[in-house]
């Protein structure tokens, strides 16, 4: 009893804000609503941060929006996906309170400050949600990837949950029959979706429910303007670090041209975010990078940036040593790069990027960078250009550790469409795939490989972080059902049996009155 009433003044002081217990016979109709409205509320703050966990594969690409935007560079999807942390946690712990009420047999009553503050949960909730989808709709196709990963393991979830609330329903249930009330039509409508619940593998699939010999080799890694978790990106010590750290298939990159007709390795439209421009050429910081001569680049600090901004929250690992080779990183010309693949032996996928208006190749920039690569020594067979099916820049792919022919897609392309890719003898790669759930789904989904910003992370993973054949997924799934079943049919019968047993005491007014009735 002691444990019961430590229970119960716990909850009532958190959830209802009081110290004493409610003389109430029942909760009142108003509370009960609310009650609804805080099973919503957690309904719509978990959907918020399902949202952010799923799509921190993104974070760059997030962070790098709010640079492209408001000229800001930190870690905003870290924030956010904080300030989801909070935004749940709050209704999901009056919940519980809320809970607690019911197992002591205490009256709900939520305090006016939790009502208030719960509206403002939901209100800040929907807000951003509503900014994602019209500003950055990118991370929308996390949710039904996600779904094809996790699914099977959402429903093992759902149908525990639903058997553990199956104790408060059949309760419920008992409660409403004790009082003369038909409980029938509403046992049939629970059950029938219990059964619905039961039977939603019949429509989860997932590239990752497959055979074990099907299963192709690991993806091979591009590492995404070198490895840019660890070192500043598209310079020649990231460059290096992939090739020495992570065992890649290929460098990936981006490549721009200079005014004077020199291809460089740099990803933004200008210079501000990853480099010193501002100290160097204080009154060029919004020139865009290309209309820069090769001799102005050449001058730029690219390393240093990294190290003040820590973008992946990695510089603590590094040495003095290190840092000081970082903080001595120049942009680095695209030939640079080419000859440190020819001496390794990988591959080459860079996105040249349109000249801007003014630009002397802008018309011209892609038989421009032909004849340049040749030129080289590179020959027409040993490279592939095409338009990018994402923007105008184009993908050019440099063979240097094999010949085959490589589609390079985002990380929202169809597994149908992989299938239909290797059918026809083109190898998929996709990206950016920085996840290792991420990385299993496509794994399982056959691509050949992935281009990564954490390739130090892939590296070692040896098999998908799950896989299961067709038939221990059925077997699995009869079986946890069953039990469930099972559990939900003796909680109910107990319940309403214990109910039952549970006869209205009379009260000693009406007592009396009978009495001098006869």
């Amino acid at each position: 009893m002691t444990c019961k009433n430590c229970c119960s003044g716990f909850a009532i002081s958190l959830y209802g804000c009081r110290c004493k217990h409610s003389d109430r016979r029942s909760t009142a109709s108003g509370e009960r609503v609310w009650f609804c409205f805080l099973l919503l509320s957690v309904l719509l703050t978990f959907s918020n941060m399902y949202l952010w966990l799923v799509t921190i594969n993104e974070e760059k690409m997030f962070d790098l929006g709010f640079w492209n935007t408001f000229g800001w560079s930190n870690n905003f999807h870290f924030m956010f996906l904080l300030a989801s942390y909070i935004l749940f946690g709050y209704p999901f712990l009056l919940l519980l309170f809320a809970l607690m009420h019911m197992v002591v047999k205490e009256n709900l009553h939520l305090n006016i400050i939790n009502k208030i503050l719960l509206i403002i949960v939901d209100l800040i909730t929907v807000a951003i949600l509503i900014l994602s989808v019209i500003k950055t709709r990118f991370l929308w196709h996390f949710i039904p990837l996600s779904l094809l990963f996790f699914g099977p393991f959402i429903h093992l979830i759902a149908v525990i949950v639903v058997t553990l609330v199956t104790w408060f329903i059949a309760g419920a249930l008992g409660t409403v029959q004790r009082k003369g009330t038909t409980v029938r039509d509403i046992s049939v409508w629970y059950f029938i979706l219990v059964f619905v619940l039961y039977l939603c593998p019949l429509f989860i699939t997932s590239p990752c429910i497959i055979d074990g010999r099907d299963l192709t080799a690991k993806p091979r890694l591009f590492a995404h303007k070198g490895a840019e978790h660890i070192a500043p990106e598209n310079t020649m010590i990231g460059f290096d670090r992939a090739l020495t750290d992570c065992n890649i298939y290929g460098i990936e990159s981006d490549v721009r041209i200079s005014v004077d007709g020199v291809h460089f390795c740099i990803h933004d439209k200008t210079l501000a975010r990853t480099t010193n421009v501002a100290e160097i050429f204080g009154n060029r910081v919004d020139t865009q990078t290309e209309l820069f001569t090769s001799d102005e680049l050449s001058l730029l600090d690219a390393g240093s940036w990294f190290l003040e901004r820590d973008p992946f929250r990695t510089v603590s690992e590094l040495s003095e040593e290190q840092r000081a080779v970082y903080k001595q990183q120049k942009i680095p010309k695209l030939t640079e790069l080419i000859e440190l693949a020819k001496e390794h032996q990988v591959n080459i996928l860079f996105d040249l990027m349109p000249p801007p208006e003014g630009h002397p190749y802008k018309n011209d920039f892609v038989e421009y960078t032909r004849r340049t690569l040749i030129e080289y020594g590179i020959s027409e067979s040993d490279m592939d250009i095409s338009q990018s099916p994402n923007g105008p820049h184009y993908v050019v792919f440099l063979k240097f550790g094999d010949h085959r022919n490589l589609a390079n897609e985002p990380n929202n392309i169809s597994f149908e469409t992989i299938k239909d890719n290797s059918q026809n003898g083109i190898s998929t790669n996709v990206w950016t795939v920085n996840q290792k759930w991420v990385f299993s789904l496509f794994w399982c989904g056959g691509v050949y490989s992935v281009t990564t910003s954490k390739c130090r992370d892939l590296r070692d993973i040896r098999e998908p972080s799950w896989q299961l054949t067709n038939t221990h997924y059925l077997i699995m799934w009869i079986m946890y059902d069953a039990v469930s079943l099972m559990w939900v049919l003796i909680i109910f019968v107990c319940q309403i049996r214990r109910k039952r047993k549970k006869e209205p005491v009379p009260r000693v007014e009406e007592y009396m009155q009978e009495t001098r009735i006869h």
